[in-house]
């Protein structure tokens, strides 16, 4: 297959952040590279967020083929390549070769077969804000200044043509700033890991960028006016009920979204309220008053 050098740098530039570093699915520690139909669609995600690309290409109709690039060669890709004339992509059952200018790149694939990644993107969504990307970027990295944990989030205030975002942390204070939008649906008020917010609008060089939302806890897409998207999930809250006999503790073992699993005995009845950011709110029936939020690793180490 042939390509232009630039485009494919685009390409991966616009996906390879979302790869997941998770040793334990190797799968996902790499770029999706889908042949099919006359398109090259590329797809990375870590299970919380997927970024996903189509770009035209010139292949035989009845080729379909998909090849996982790891995210090593991904990064020596993007790295090397340049903007002007055209890269050769030849692949083996087990081995993919870039060729460029004086430059080949020749990298194992990852053996595997790719989640379906189709089913995790909404078919449709309810909400449509129009928002201008720099304005956007801007405002999320201003009010994530007063967060100090990387799995912190910001909310997003959403009303007829403006977005308030928030973020707060007990220690240092909180931060708002609103900015004007195009939108005239319902309210919404939803948060997402901020980090998940910015690398998406950083690649991209469109003036104007599309937020689509169905609710508080469906996941939310970023769109552009080229072939890009981006699926994230909602940093939301899981509420389970839990009762033990108090005379009989136990070792209990949970199991979040993330998913991550705490082992420890406990006794009472207690209410757990798990996020996607690997906290657990602990709230003890008894004492309805004191509340603990605590990190994960604060508990226990996760099971293997």
């Amino acid at each position: 297959y042939t390509l232009g050098q630039g485009i494919l740098k685009d390409i991966l530039q616009k996906t390879a952040y979302a790869a997941s570093s998770d040793e334990s699915r190797a799968i996902l520690n790499g770029s999706l590279m889908s042949f099919r139909e006359g398109k090259l669609t590329t797809v990375c995600t870590d299970g919380r967020r997927l970024a996903l690309v189509e770009q035209d290409i010139d292949m035989p109709e009845e080729v379909q083929l998909d090849v996982v690039v790891p995210t090593k060669t991904v990064a020596e890709l993007i790295k090397s390549l340049g903007m002007e004339e055209d890269v050769q992509i030849r692949m083996s059952s087990t081995q993919v070769a870039f060729e460029f200018g004086n430059i080949l790149i020749i990298s194992k694939l990852i053996d595997g077969t790719y989640p379906n990644y189709r089913q995790v993107i909404p078919s449709q969504c309810e909400e449509r804000i129009s928002v201008e990307r720099e304005l956007l970027q801007s405002a999320v990295r201003r009010v994530s200044l007063m967060l100090d944990d990387q799995a912190a989030s910001v909310r997003l205030d959403i009303s007829e043509n403006r977005i308030e975002l928030t973020t707060s942390t007990p220690e240092i204070g909180t931060a708002t700033e609103s900015i004007p939008v195009k939108y005239s649906g319902k309210e919404i008020t939803i948060a997402f890991n901020p980090t998940y917010l910015m690398a998406p609008l950083k690649h991209l060089e469109s003036d104007e960028v599309f937020l689509e939302l169905s609710d508080e806890t469906s996941p939310g897409v970023i769109k552009s006016n080229i072939p890009f998207l981006l699926c994230f999930i909602p940093q939301t809250y899981n509420r389970i009920i839990i009762k033990i006999d108090r005379n009989s503790p136990r070792l209990l073992t949970l199991r979040c979204l993330n998913p991550v699993a705490l082992t420890f005995n406990i006794s009472g009845i207690f209410y757990f309220n798990f996020n996607l950011l690997d906290n657990v709110l602990i709230q003890s029936h008894h004492t309805i008053t004191r509340q603990l939020l605590i990190p994960i690793s604060r508990l226990s180490q996760p099971l293997r």
